[in-house]
């Protein structure tokens, strides 16, 4: 993919690259563990299988990056962007 040449453009895709690209995993895994239950899930005749509990256990260590890191991340770098044009404007 080609982004014109804009620099605003290009910081605004690498802000927003890595949290799109984990929203997308989370999606498609979510399917896959909703797949995955109906045969080795909770509640199915044979027991919980091995698949459905790897599956689940990268959901969930997702979804705690989509909720916890990833805001984390994106305000430290609103707080430091700000700090920075705050001190430049004193100069």
């Amino acid at each position: 993919m080609r982004l014109p040449d804009d620099p605003r453009l290009r910081a605004a895709w690498r802000l927003l690259r890595i949290p799109l690209l984990l929203t997308v995993l989370y999606l498609a895994l979510r399917l896959a563990l909703a797949a995955l239950s109906a045969r080795h899930g909770y509640g199915s005749p044979d027991g919980v299988g091995a698949n459905y509990l790897a599956v689940a256990a990268a959901v969930m260590v997702l979804r705690v990056a989509l909720l916890v890191v990833v805001p984390a991340v994106l305000a430290y770098r609103l707080v430091v962007r700000g700090v920075t044009y705050l001190l430049r404007q004193q100069d």
